[in-house]
């Protein structure tokens, strides 16, 4: 609406406050003329009708009443006005603008009965005879003090009128002619106020389309206008410092979240997804952009995770909880080890607002807890052999053995046996310490080294081995097959295979081991007829002999 704008609001308002006195003033002025015009109007009536009681006193004493009616004729001319002259008994006997034999009789007359009563007698009607609305005044003749008969002045109405109707229009000119001064007075005052606060507004919606920059100018001639731009170019330059350390710091969260090894969500009260970072996207299958707003339940789906959230949600203290977790990888499902920390998000009065999960992907860490565990089994089970044989033997020689030099040197003989198999689990050991100190530090050192020599040298360490068990090996495969390898470590590894296979064959049987590419990874193999298992080393690679990281 065009009231709303505060220019027309100014200008009204101005307007208001000159016209309305004006227009008093005018009303009053007016009503004040009016009423000195009729008083005057009144003033001349009577002083011409008290000099026409004069003249007439001086015909009735010279007994000359036919002069009369043409001193009335005479002295309208004179004075353009109506005379009428009246006798006591309502007879007319004078009159300017008609024959007073003609005239109806005047006693009753307002105006001529208060001018017998020796009073001034005023009166406004329709005369009948001259028909229009006229104003009267009355006044007694007097002859050695009685009243011979009434001397009467009147004017029409439309003659005064006419004369106040002029007044009013020289008025009414005027007025509208102060109220256009006023009205472009109230205009340029209104616009002096106006535009700078139309400035101001400019400047509010720059600060508000985030535009800080350009500063407001301050209006010197106004104390308030001056201190609002003043506060307003305060407030760009404090939202300034403030957006700008929330952009500051928004980054330095977003990039703490980019960098995270684990799944950070943030959902509301309502378990809908304020933010999510690209490990937990990536954990959970999802876009990592595009999902604000929605529903926790619509992007994981996964009634373990659903509950998790919805407990921290509900409880008042952090929770921490292992929660297993399917995923598919193309048609193959995978069962994952979830370890998830939520915790509570709170608002600025204290209440509950929503929560953060955070979620670590600890399958790798369940596996090898799982491993290292029974690796300790397994070793505890290896050395309790070894080293029950050795005390049984030595308990054997402590009871009397040691007196036959043959079953001495036979128990003695087994015992060393025993110690070597002990060294040998200990050098495992610390084969194993030291290649997950590597694996932490990150400082295995890989070379393009050809695979067929590694595989050679392990089976020279074993070919004694096989022969006591006349186990024959045979090792076919490509010579020109690469990899990127620790030649140490991969040659223990294949040791271990082959002397498992060795181990658990039957004597007279045969280990085969085999060097060959598949697709893109090298493969070796190493194959027994006994209890054991075949085992192989796998390199992935983008093709043989290209670098690649060893599996075993």
């Amino acid at each position: 609406m065009w009231y709303n704008k505060i220019t027309w609001r100014l200008l009204s308002g101005y307007l208001a406050v000159m016209v309305l006195p004006l227009l008093v003033a005018t009303w009053y002025t007016a009503s004040l003329y009016r009423a000195a015009f009729i008083r005057q109007i009144e003033a001349v009536e009577k002083k011409n009708a008290v000099l026409a009681a004069k003249e007439i006193v001086a015909l009735f004493r010279a007994r000359d009443t036919a002069g009369i009616n043409p001193y009335c004729r005479d002295l309208s001319r004179t004075l353009d006005m109506r005379f009428t002259v009246i006798l006591p008994s309502g007879k007319v006997i004078g009159d300017s603008h008609n024959d007073p034999a003609t005239m109806e009789n005047h006693a009753y007359r307002p105006e001529i009965m208060e001018a017998y009563r020796g009073n001034i007698g005023i009166a406004e009607r329709y005369s009948t005879t001259l028909h229009k609305k006229m104003k009267y005044l009355a006044v007694p003749v007097n002859l050695d003090g009685t009243i011979v008969a009434v001397a009467r002045t009147s004017i029409p109405k439309v003659s005064i009128a006419a004369s106040l109707n002029a007044y009013y229009g020289k008025i009414i000119l005027a007025f509208f002619g102060m109220v256009a001064v006023a009205s472009l007075f109230s205009f340029f005052l209104s616009r002096g106020i106006v535009l700078p606060i139309k400035d101001l507004e400019e400047g509010a919606q720059r600060f508000a389309r985030g535009d800080l920059s350009t500063k407001i100018a301050v209006i010197p001639d106004i104390d308030e206008l001056r201190h609002l731009s003043t506060a307003l170019n305060e407030m760009a330059v404090e939202l300034d410092m403030r957006i700008k350390t929330i952009t500051t710091q928004r980054n330095e969260r977003g990039a703490i979240l980019s960098s995270m090894s684990e799944g950070v969500i943030a959902v509301d009260a309502s378990e809908r997804v304020l933010a999510i970072n690209a490990a937990a996207a990536e954990l959970f299958s999802v876009k990592e952009h595009g999902v604000s707003g929605k529903l926790f339940g619509e992007l994981v789906r996964s009634s373990a995770v659903q509950r998790f959230v919805r407990r921290v949600l509900e409880n008042k203290t952090p929770l921490e909880e292992d929660i297993e977790y399917q995923t598919f990888d193309g048609e193959r499902r995978r069962e994952l080890v979830l370890q998830a920390h939520g915790t509570l998000l709170f608002d600025s009065d204290n209440s509950v607002d929503g929560a953060v999960i955070v979620v670590s992907n600890v399958t790798r860490f369940r596996q090898l807890e799982t491993m290292r565990k029974e690796f300790v089994a397994n070793v505890s089970h290896e050395l309790r052999t070894p080293l029950t044989a050795i005390k049984g033997f030595v308990e054997t020689l402590q009871q009397g053995a040691l007196d036959s030099k043959e079953e001495a040197m036979r128990f003695l003989g087994i015992i060393a046996a025993q110690v070597d198999r002990l060294g040998t689990l200990v050098d495992d050991l610390l084969t194993l310490a030291r290649i997950e100190r590597e694996e932490e530090t990150r400082s295995i050192t890989l070379l393009d080294s050809p695979l067929m020599p590694v595989v050679t040298s392990a089976l020279k360490d074993y070919s004694t081995q096989a022969a006591s068990k006349n186990i024959s090996v045979n090792l076919t495969g490509d010579e020109s097959i690469r990899a990127l390898l620790d030649a140490a470590m991969l040659e223990q590894a294949v040791g271990n295979l082959i002397d498992n296979a060795i181990k658990y064959s039957e004597p007279g049987s045969s280990v085969a081991v085999m060097v060959r590419s598949e697709g893109n990874e090298a493969v070796i193999s190493v194959s027994d007829q006994g209890i054991g298992f075949t085992g192989s080393t796998r390199r992935a690679a983008g093709k043989p002999g290209a670098p690649g990281s060893v599996f075993l």
